[in-house]
């Protein structure tokens, strides 16, 4: 897969992140915004979490975090989706951004 493609996507490098950052139990408080079904799962893979939740949504759309599950602490958006609301931090990296929810 990595030789075909040459480099990272935003969903890899995504999902990099919350893995090489993150401790178990904040990765499986994730849910992934992407607007391909790829995406999501490709970041899933890499997060580790069996049943992470993901959603799908058109690009330039703004998810009120409000919406997200209850056990939800982090939200990873891939591509131009973004988030409002009830935000604590966000992390941008290339091609995504990842956002701390308010506990």
């Amino acid at each position: 897969y990595q030789g075909f493609r040459a480099e990272l996507s935003p969903a890899d490098r995504a999902g990099q992140y919350a893995a090489q950052n993150w401790t178990p139990e904040e990765r499986a408080a994730t849910l992934v915004l992407a607007t391909s079904r790829f995406d999501a799962t490709n970041a899933a893979i890499w997060v580790d979490v069996a049943n992470l939740p993901y959603e799908m949504f058109g690009a330039g759309s703004v998810y009120d975090v409000s919406e997200a599950p209850e056990s939800t602490s982090w939200i990873i958006a891939i591509g131009d989706i973004s988030a409002t609301g009830e935000i604590l931090d966000v992390i941008e990296g290339d091609g995504y951004k990842i956002y701390k929810l308010k506990e």
